[in-house]
């Protein structure tokens, strides 16, 4: 879903199956915005995020996830801890996800 709202709104993107893809994509070649889901197989958010803030220090992120909070833990809150510049909680409007990644990109 999200490939395809970007897609249409005219953004190239790829899609990466879980981080440790992720990570090999963007050593590759370079990207504005990663939109990163905490919940992930093989590399989960967190290491990803932080794994992209030691290597592509230009990359703006986006941290997204279903994952419940617990009391005074988010993982969202955590995410940007790590250093997601954004976040916002699934399932979430196509119109949010616009504005978002809009904000990120680089304004020429």
């Amino acid at each position: 879903m999200i490939k395809r709202v970007l897609s249409d709104a005219g953004h190239s993107v790829v899609e990466a199956c879980n981080g440790n893809e992720a990570l090999r994509f963007v050593s590759e070649q370079r990207f504005a915005v990663a939109i990163i889901d905490i919940l992930m197989p093989e590399c989960d958010g967190f290491e990803t995020i932080q794994a992209l803030k030691k290597t592509q220090s230009h990359l703006k992120i986006l941290a997204i996830s279903g994952a419940p909070s617990f009391r005074s833990y988010s993982p969202l809150d955590a995410a940007e801890t790590l250093g997601a510049h954004m976040s916002i909680a699934k399932p979430f409007d196509v119109t949010l996800l616009l504005k978002c990644t809009h904000q990120l990109l680089p304004q020429d």
